[in-house]
């Protein structure tokens, strides 16, 4: 049985931990980052994260990870949901991520393939986008519910 809550400022190494060991880079990220992300934990260790970042009406995915040992059973979603339920009350319209290793699991959640030249100014500027991505990976947006 897993418990999905808002990550604080404790839980910074866990994540980092988490993602390094999911070869995902966490050099962008600061301890001051972790409200913006929400975590799954299991007897006390956290098996999946994501976070998201807001930049006036801009939703910027980013890290949604899951240990391999806790895959197939829903985590990624379920954090997916809670950050787009966020978003859509804090007044985001699009969110945007990149991906080069899951493009049809957000597909299959919405999200639509975009030319990465469509990229709002805010989320070109961020790290992940100007140089911790590969060009390679798939920029996606999905438009939220108003």
């Amino acid at each position: 049985m897993s418990s999905i809550r808002t990550l604080t400022s404790a839980d910074f190494e866990p994540l980092v931990a988490l993602l390094e060991a999911n070869d995902l880079d966490p050099s962008d990220l600061h301890r001051d980052d972790m409200p913006a992300f929400v975590g799954a934990f299991a007897e006390g260790a956290l098996i999946a994260a994501g976070g998201l970042h807001q930049f006036d009406r801009c939703g910027w995915l980013r890290s949604l990870v899951t240990a391999p040992e806790a895959r197939s059973r829903g985590l990624a979603g379920e954090i997916l949901a809670a950050l787009e339920t966020h978003a859509g009350e804090a007044g985001v319209e699009s969110v945007f991520l990149l991906t080069d290793t899951a493009t049809r699991f957000f597909q299959r959640r919405g999200f639509t393939l975009t030319d990465r030249a469509t990229a709002p100014p805010a989320i070109r500027t961020t790290e992940q986008f100007a140089s911790l991505c590969p060009d390679s990976a798939d920029f996606m947006c999905k438009t939220l519910a108003e």
